[in-house]
């Protein structure tokens, strides 16, 4: 699964927008690495935010299993 991604949002004020879009990564963990946004005076939605978005890296440790054998012993 890829870690960055794009998604379209459109809104008809700009402080919309930016609420939209900041709650989304929010929401979902994520970090904005690039925004773009377009204004289009004669489009239903006036302002169209193209954003590329990356999910966070998660890093799981485990724990070696614990061998219960008896200890090894050299010798000689």
């Amino acid at each position: 699964m890829p870690r960055t991604f794009l998604e379209r949002f459109g809104c008809s004020t700009a402080a919309v927008l930016a609420d939209v879009v900041n709650k989304y990564a929010e929401r979902k963990g994520l970090e904005i690495l690039s925004i773009s946004i377009n204004v289009d005076e004669k489009a239903r939605y006036r302002y169209e935010a193209i954003v590329l978005f990356e999910k966070p890296v998660v890093f799981k440790m485990e724990m070696p299993n614990v061998i219960s054998d008896p200890a090894i012993s050299s010798s000689q």
